[in-house]
């Protein structure tokens, strides 16, 4: 018997489904998804990466140089205080990148991060899509329907906007890095004798007599002196110098007076020809006790090239 041939109903079905079927024409000329959002991603990534990594490499010398100042305070806080200055941005920064790699990963966050803020609806709509590629049974279409639809989504994202708003970025991007990069030179411009180690080298002794200071003329940061009061770097910088001078818990940080019993103890003897004691010196000095042979400790710093050449006049 005959088999009965194709009823109405199957031809209009099979027509309904020739109609959303992708023709071999279209289909060459339709790009793949990721292909798409391949394309803006990289426009994205182009125009953003090169000045957020020049802000982050600005913002880590300007927080390295600051917390190498700070560890010259030489106290266990402050040493403790210039590892976290260094160690959290550093494990900030490693986990701002694992997050970013992984979102670069994921097609829905992508479309999110372009262009979320500038077409919500075209964006979700787009994410929308995407989940017809991610489980296309579930939505009752065939894969290359689903490929279809999201690649026509996505190349409806407003691109041209995606990518002004990148430039925008790169450009805050720029000026935080600008911004930060003349901190740091600054901070090494006017401090940069004292960040670095071996850079600047501290001389230093104990005074009995206001002339001794004309030996300090050209030093750097010469503690104590005249209407200056010290900080808590410099008054553990006595107390040091105290330890080594063989006078362990005799110092006044706050004055650098080295109390003395009365045994002979070295001090630097200086009698400048033609230095004029300054009366505020001669005040700063008054307070110690000859009788008792008090000693004041005075430090200096100065660049490692000026103690080849000599002190600057």
């Amino acid at each position: 018997m005959p088999s009965p041939g194709p009823t109405a109903a199957d031809t209009c079905y099979a027509c309904r489904v020739a109609s959303h079927a992708p023709s071999p024409r279209a289909a060459s000329r339709t790009r793949s998804p990721a292909a798409v959002l391949r394309t803006l991603a990289e426009g994205w990534q182009q125009r953003v990466q090169s000045p957020r990594s020049r802000a982050e490499l600005a913002a880590a010398t300007l927080v390295l140089l600051a917390a190498l100042l700070l560890a010259r305070r030489g106290t266990p806080p402050a040493r403790a205080a210039a590892v976290l200055c260094v160690a959290l941005p550093i494990v900030a920064l490693a986990w701002r990148r694992a997050r970013e790699r992984a979102l670069w990963r994921e097609p829905s966050r992508v479309v999110s991060r372009l262009a979320g803020r500038v077409d919500p609806d075209r964006a979700g709509r787009a994410i929308r899509a995407l989940g017809l590629i991610a489980d296309p049974v579930a939505g009752g279409t065939s894969v290359d329907l689903a490929q279809l639809h999201v690649a026509r989504t996505l190349g409806a994202l407003p691109q041209d906007r995606i990518l002004d708003r990148a430039v925008r970025i790169g450009a805050r991007y720029g000026r935080v890095a600008v911004l930060l990069a003349t901190g740091a030179i600054a901070l090494g411009a006017t401090r940069g004798f004292a960040v670095f180690e071996g850079a600047d080298v501290l001389v230093a002794t104990r005074l009995r007599e206001p002339g001794g200071f004309a030996a300090f003329n050209g030093l750097e940061e010469i503690c104590p002196r005249p209407g200056y009061k010290v900080s808590g770097e410099e008054r553990a910088w006595s107390r040091r110098l105290a330890k080594r001078f063989g006078a362990e818990g005799k110092v006044d940080d706050r004055s650098f007076v080295v109390r003395g019993d009365g045994s002979p103890c070295p001090v630097f003897d200086f009698e400048p020809e033609d230095f004029g004691i300054d009366p505020d010196v001669v005040e700063l000095m008054g307070t110690m006790d000859g009788e008792r042979r008090d000693a004041l400790i005075v430090f200096g710093w100065a660049m490692s090239e000026e103690l080849a050449t000599g002190f600057k006049s």
